[in-house]
């Protein structure tokens, strides 16, 4: 009985739980690429409300050069859209519907690139929380980012705080403090492999020596 208890709860958390965004930038001073991931809990196992949503802006969505695209789980569906725009371009989705975003090139040879007057939470009840991640191998200038790890500066967006401007400028030079992830992914499975290595060398010796001990002993 409690276990049947406890998976009613979970499904409940499930279901009721609100919808949360991710907006994630990748930043350069002559394109920059956006994709948006909103992940929605279900009313019910056959909801689709963001299909729904997704048929009734696909022309404007194709306007904007968008590509999306919808995934339906069990209790989760899960909207994606991404689109790759040249620097001086109109970047907003429906006009300053969302918000006011300014991707542009300045004069001392720096980018600009800021996100104000965000309004989805009041267009979107149900949104919790909307979370902004821009990735750039250049030099920031500057920026008002929450916190920043190897290239990605993140801004974390509540009902509460969504008053804020999200804000990075960038030169046209590349950061070579920023370390390359694939390279480091590549070093860890290298080290994690000479790990093993060493290990089972060890495993061997132990075995090595367990078997002379032993026929000393039958001496």
């Amino acid at each position: 009985m409690k276990i049947v208890k406890s998976l009613v709860l979970i499904i409940a958390i499930l279901i009721l739980a609100g919808c949360n965004a991710e907006f994630n930038v990748n930043l350069t001073p002559n394109l920059l690429t956006e994709k948006i991931v909103i992940e929605k809990k279900k009313s019910n196992i056959f909801s689709n409300t963001l299909n729904e949503d997704l048929e009734a802006y696909k022309s404007q969505l194709e306007l904007y050069g968008y590509q999306y695209s919808v995934k339906s789980r069990l209790f989760e569906e899960v909207l994606t859209i991404s689109r790759t725009v040249v620097n001086g371009d109109n970047l907003n989705l429906f006009t300053d519907e969302y918000a006011n975003i300014i991707y542009m090139g300045l004069d001392n040879n720096s980018v600009l690139y800021s996100v104000s007057d965000i309004n989805v939470f009041e267009l979107y009840p149900e949104l919790t929380s909307v979370d902004f991640v821009i990735n750039t191998k250049y030099k920031v200038v500057r920026t008002n980012a929450d916190h920043y790890e190897n290239g990605n500066y993140y801004w974390h967006l509540t009902k509460e705080n969504d008053d804020i401007t999200i804000e990075i400028m960038i030169n046209n030079e590349i950061d070579e403090t920023i370390k390359d992830d694939k390279r480091n992914g590549n070093s860890q499975v290298i080290f994690a492999g000479v790990l093993m290595l060493a290990f089972l060398c060890l495993l061997f010796i132990m075995y090595i020596i367990k078997n002379i001990q032993t026929k000393k002993n039958k001496i």
